[in-house]
């Protein structure tokens, strides 16, 4: 898992996660990416988006990115992290309950 950084003053505010898969075949791509907005001043981290797709779905990448979001939480003293399940996500809306509860999360559907 790396952090990437622009040098574009956003680089606190917005910040993206890529997990880098390497097997004994080489690296494989596209790499799982995470999208998170950071309000330092609010103490909130609002997760915009974790896109892992295809073959990586039920692999334990997702609970790797989470470990990772909970970590950067702690470091920044954050006290809330929110987001939303978007369109996209319906495919596995059966699943994401549970994977949120898992690491302490409440779960609404309004």
């Amino acid at each position: 898992m790396h952090r990437l950084y622009y040098g574009d003053d956003q680089d606190d505010n917005n910040i993206t996660f890529r997990i880098r898969i390497i097997s004994d075949k080489g690296v494989k791509i596209p790499d799982p990416n995470i999208h998170l907005h950071v309000y330092l001043e609010d103490q909130h981290i609002h997760i915009a988006d974790i896109l892992i797709e295809g073959n990586y779905l039920n692999r334990g990448y997702d609970s790797i990115v989470m470990d990772e979001i909970l970590k950067l939480a702690r470091q920044l003293k954050i006290k809330l992290i929110s987001g939303m399940l978007a369109g996209v996500d319906w495919g596995h809306i059966d699943r994401s309950p549970h994977f949120y509860r898992k690491f302490g999360f409440n779960v609404e559907f309004i």
